[in-house]
């Protein structure tokens, strides 16, 4: 009976040191799953924050594209502006030029009247 009761002490003891043991390796996996999830929600902060990132240099990308479009049309409103413009100019310096003809032509026959007038 002593030595069953020493078996069984010894089986017992040998239990506990199992239960520790396997309490001690679920702690273990324990820590390491609550490292696991600390790292991945480090990994989406940092994917999310780039991603962030990426969506503002987009938009910067956008509004500099719209920039350069409104300078565009900008330029091209001023080139406008400034042809129509010469070309005012330019029609009224061929109005003032056959006004200056027209001046001419009336005085050269207003000449060719009185030579005439003067021959008779």
């Amino acid at each position: 009976a002593e030595a069953a009761k020493a078996e069984a002490a010894k089986a017992k003891t040998h239990a506990e040191t199992e239960i520790k043991s396997a309490r001690a390796e679920a702690e273990a996996a324990k820590a390491e799953v609550a490292k696991a999830k600390t790292q991945a929600e480090v990994e989406i902060k940092s994917a999310r924050a780039e991603a962030q990132a990426a969506k503002a240099d987009a938009a910067e990308v956008k509004k500099a594209g719209e920039a350069a479009q409104a300078r565009e049309e900008a330029a091209r409103l001023e080139t406008a502006k400034f042809l129509k413009a010469e070309a005012a100019k330019a029609t009224a310096k061929a109005q003032e030029a056959a006004g200056l003809v027209a001046e001419i032509n009336a005085a050269a026959a207003t000449q060719k009247e009185v030579k005439q007038g003067s021959n008779k």
